[in-house]
């Protein structure tokens, strides 16, 4: 078994991950199918994060198999290329994230400095610089001029952190304090409405939803008014429905405008979650995409695709043909009824 481990923010986060070779990943939800999108050249390294630039450039991040940070990496669609060589004196972060014409990553050292990184621009002459020793786990993107963070300051709960972007992709400030929430770190997403969702890595098996005149108030005035207490924006309780799981990896919305959600363990299968949403943003049921044996990573979603980090491949989730079929029948269906409706 291979094991890889991140270590960022105030607490040691580990990717657990078997080799590829002996795992297995299950669909769960028959109207899915899933293949290899890429497949990272060096099979000892997980990949631990990824995202696109606006030419639909692949940039991820690896984690060897000692728990450094084994690079950022370049896939064009047909050539593997490397942007920024490992180090072994740094630990992998937990992710990578294009915002604007910049993508940042985090590591982190033996002593615990914690760093955000940005490799850009990269529709010219890229190059990577540190931008920040902030406290950081996960990065996150809501617009092209801001970053949200989640991230530990000793050994306390979790913290949301929120910083804007100059035109040259660096902070203007050092990140703000939005406030505590709960748990260990864990990931972020925003919905169309920029209601913010936020899953704990470990220890609280909940999602919070907080809506954008939370964030918007903590951004304007976090001493007076920082997020509202976990407890009163819980959204979903999946304890009952994943009692083996550790928490949360990676969280993303597809087209419908429902949560799909990393689910992992260190000695259990991991799963890839879709938590459904009803159009007054409620909780609406869920379905287990699929699992896998390995520790499972980030997870995002592009062009009508499920995109997730497993082991040393990003995988790609999609709806089989006959669902597709059906819903586009579905829908004619609904706009045909509508018509004869008004007609009559």
């Amino acid at each position: 078994m291979k094991i890889c481990f991140v270590k960022v923010a105030a607490v040691a986060v580990a990717l657990v991950q078997a080799s590829l070779s002996h795992a297995a990943v299950s669909i769960l939800d028959s109207t899915y199918s899933f293949s290899t999108y890429h497949n990272h050249s060096v099979s000892s390294e997980c990949v631990v994060s990824f995202d696109w630039d606006n030419s639909d450039g692949l940039y991820y991040q690896t984690s060897t198999s000692s728990f450094s940070f084994g690079g950022l990496f370049k896939w064009d669609g047909a050539t593997q290329t490397t942007a920024v060589t490992g180090n072994s004196s740094l630990f992998a972060g937990a992710s990578a994230v294009r915002i604007g014409d910049n993508l940042y990553y985090n590591t982190s050292d033996f002593s615990n400095t914690q760093f955000i990184a940005k490799y850009g621009p990269l529709s010219s002459s890229p190059s990577s610089s540190n931008i920040s020793t902030a406290n950081n786990w996960g990065l996150y993107r809501r617009s092209a001029g801001e970053m949200f963070i989640t991230g530990v300051v000793g050994s306390g709960l979790n913290e949301v952190f929120y910083a804007t972007l100059d035109s040259s992709g660096n902070f203007t400030s050092a990140p703000l304090s939005l406030g505590l929430t709960i748990g260990s770190s864990g990931p972020i997403a925003f919905d169309s409405s920029n209601n913010m969702y936020y899953a704990p890595g470990f220890g609280d098996l909940k999602i919070y939803k907080f809506t954008s005149a939370d964030v918007a108030a903590a951004i304007a005035d976090p001493t007076n008014n920082p997020l509202p207490s976990p407890s009163s924006r819980l959204w979903r309780n999946y304890s009952s429905d994943f009692s083996n799981v550790s928490g949360a990896t990676g969280m993303a919305f597809d087209a419908s405008g429902n949560l799909l959600l990393t689910l992992t363990d260190f000695m259990n299968p991991s799963y890839l979650v879709r938590f459904d949403v009803d159009a007054f943003g409620d909780y609406a049921g869920f379905s287990s995409i699929l699992s896998s044996t390995t520790r499972l990573g980030d997870v995002r979603f592009k062009d009508a695709s499920i995109y997730l980090a497993n082991e040393n491949t990003i995988l790609q989730v999609v709806p089989e043909p006959r669902t597709v079929i059906l819903l586009a029948l579905s829908f004619i269906s609904m706009s045909l009824i509508c018509r004869k409706r008004v007609k009559s």
